[in-house]
């Protein structure tokens, strides 16, 4: 099947079951995955499909599983491992829902999850770092990140 025919049929199951848009996706994912990557044309299947390229993917997992660390203090292993950002005066952004980021000596310790969790963390949004839902957070935090993938 060709990429472009695995697009027209998730078009048409989203169509004719507008409300169920994940049955679309995954019929579209399984249209994608059977063929050969080479041929497909990535980018606009991408964007079709509305699908995260896998830069934008990781720092989506990571910033989910931030907010859950965040709102739900679990696991406690990963919780112990961030600071909020407190200022010793009362400043603009002491209510901005920062994370601390500390100082990294090398590249391999700027990789950790304190670190990257910190730095990604404090470049979204404040609408995305203040929601409450987890399915608000992830739908904005999707969005913002499509937008940055395939921003023009």
């Amino acid at each position: 099947m060709q990429p472009d025919r695995a697009v027209e049929v998730y078009e048409s199951a989203l169509k004719k079951n507008p409300r169920d848009a994940a049955l679309a996706s995954k019929t579209g994912q399984a249209l994608v995955k059977t063929h050969q990557y080479h041929k497909v044309s990535g980018l606009s299947a991408l964007i079709q499909l509305h699908w995260l390229p896998v830069k934008q993917r990781a720092l989506y997992k990571l910033a989910l599983i931030t907010f859950n660390v965040l709102q739900h203090n679990n696991p406690m292993y990963l919780r112990d491992l961030l600071t909020t950002h407190n200022p010793s005066r009362n400043l603009r952004s002491s209510s901005q829902h920062l994370l601390s980021v500390g100082y990294m000596r090398t590249v391999s310790s700027s990789r950790c999850f304190k670190h990257s969790a910190a730095i990604n963390w404090n470049d979204l949004p404040f609408d995305i770092r203040a929601c409450d839902s987890v399915n608000v957070f992830k739908r904005k935090l999707k969005t913002h990140l499509f937008n940055v993938a395939f921003a023009t």
